[in-house]
């Protein structure tokens, strides 16, 4: 049996007066590539905020396994075409320390990085400036400065939605590689590709269940969407 990483018991969180999330129970286990699906403000993105610990929870717990190595991919943000940074640079950020002001690399921190950049792809973008990158190599860029520090937990805020439809399987199937190594939660909209990658999905609108794809079915995405005729292309055909 897998060991449970992150833990959601009976947790709620409100912004002030708003409930954004009820009596949530989650078990997200190592391994797992775990999709968390949802209509706008629904509390995606609160439940990624809640694991990385930039919010509490107003009611409940949550548990994770000791001091878990975490990368983060926040929603993606359009930066202007100047933005001064060149691609090393960007991915390099993953491995500054806290407390460092004026970081310093050790050959071995540049070796990992251009191990990283190769893995995903754009290592020959190193010195291109990254306000200029495609949004498809803006995304993998920002993947690799959350992995260059070998997390153990990947989380990811709407990896696709910056891209255009022909890279999002790429950036799914640099996923699912990466997924081999680490355990990858992912928040997103894409109804009609995430089950043909991940294990597990979460439905979350204020509340939340969580299924093994193999098992979710129409009437629990239409329960959560509040509507009739939401699919979503699953392996088994749902």
């Amino acid at each position: 049996m897998s060991e449970e990483i992150v833990k959601f018991e009976h947790v709620s969180f409100s912004y002030g007066r708003n409930e954004v999330l009820k009596d949530v129970d989650m078990s997200i286990k190592k391994g797992d590539f775990f999709a968390i699906i949802g209509p706008n403000g629904g509390g995606k993105t609160t439940i990624l905020r809640l694991i990385l610990g930039l919010e509490r929870p107003s009611k409940g717990s949550i548990y994770t396994k000791g001091a878990l190595k975490t990368g983060y991919v926040p929603q993606f943000s359009h930066h202007d075409r100047q933005f001064p940074l060149q691609v090393m640079d960007v991915v390099l950020q993953g491995l500054i320390a806290p407390d460092s002001f004026f970081p310093f690399y050790k050959k071995e921190q540049i070796d990992r990085t251009m191990t990283v950049m190769e893995k995903l792809g754009i290592e020959k973008r190193a010195h291109d400036r990254f306000g200029e990158l495609s949004g498809g190599l803006k995304q993998r860029t920002l993947i690799a400065r959350a992995i260059v520090s070998e997390p153990e937990l990947l989380l990811l805020d709407e990896p696709v939605a910056s891209v255009d439809s022909s890279i999002e399987k790429d950036i799914y199937e640099m996923l699912v590689e990466l997924n081999k190594s680490m355990t990858i939660v992912m928040v997103s909209h894409d109804l009609g590709f995430v089950s043909d990658y991940v294990n597990m999905v979460g439905c979350v609108n204020r509340t939340f269940v969580s299924h093994h794809t193999h098992d979710i079915s129409h009437s629990d995405i239409d329960a959560m969407y509040k509507s009739k005729g939401v699919m979503i292309n699953h392996k088994c055909g749902i």
